[in-house]
């Protein structure tokens, strides 16, 4: 887990660095966070499926996707609020909605593993789907430098 962390620091950093230097690069930052996210996520799940694997495999895996995740989780972050006028309402439903789904995924992985069981096909299992999530996420990332285009010349909200 510390691995991960680490290396989702270091996605940040990257992100930020290649966001400064390129400005409107964000959607492209966070199809390639998803691609780096998913083959982490294969490399962990295949260490995981094979019965003999080396298990310093899972922790390089959890490396790999760590650093897709700082890209990708840093460039939409930063595009949703960039894309809002009122920071305070976005900011408040970006942090619900990614609690949200950080406890609606572990939630479903706990339910996975009950009833899969929490052997190599129970963990492969789980991140399987979380890889199909990643895999979903890559040509969804085009939608975040329209969404934020499209927040830029919005009117603030008449109240």
């Amino acid at each position: 887990m510390s691995t991960e962390a680490l290396t989702w620091t270091a996605g940040s950093f990257v992100q930020a660095r290649i966001d400064a230097a390129r400005p409107g690069t964000r959607a492209r930052s966070v199809r390639w966070g998803f691609v780096v996210l998913l083959t982490g996520q294969v490399v962990t799940a295949v260490t995981v499926a094979v019965p003999d694997a080396w298990s310093g495999g899972a922790v390089i895996g959890w490396a790999i996707a760590g650093l897709g995740m700082g890209v990708a989780f840093n460039a939409a972050t930063s595009a949703t609020m960039a894309a809002g006028a009122a920071a305070g309402a976005t900011s408040a439903s970006l942090q619900l909605a990614q609690t949200l789904a950080t406890a609606l995924v572990a939630g479903a992985g706990g339910a996975v593993l009950a009833a899969a069981g929490a052997g190599p096909a129970g963990f492969a299992t789980v991140f399987a789907v979380t890889a199909v999530l990643a895999l979903a996420g890559v040509p969804l990332a085009g939608r975040v430098d329209a969404r934020a285009s499209e927040g830029s010349t919005a009117r603030p909200e008449q109240g």
